[in-house]
């Protein structure tokens, strides 16, 4: 379940890069897929990756700016790295 969980985490991240890349058309989506990522994390017990979703969450709810968000969006696909096996 965990590989599955890891699997599926790539090709989140992976959604979050491309919708990012769209500017703010994409934010919305890419908040609420970071929001998931960060729960699903949680429950698998892989808190770096939660922590980095929930960090990405909460600047795009804020409206932070492109430079923040995507320093925090390689974070988050730099602790990825965590979960493999």
């Amino acid at each position: 379940m965990r590989a599955a969980f890891g699997k599926r985490t790539q090709a989140d991240v992976a959604a979050i890069l491309s919708l990012l890349s769209e500017g703010e058309s994409g934010r919305g989506e890419a908040r609420r897929i970071a929001h998931m990522i960060a729960g699903s994390a949680g429950l698998f017990g892989f808190a770096e990756l939660g922590a980095a979703a929930a960090a990405l969450e909460d600047a795009l709810e804020a409206g932070a700016g492109e430079s923040q968000v995507s320093s925090l969006a390689a974070a988050l696909g730099k602790s990825l790295l965590t979960i493999s096996d």
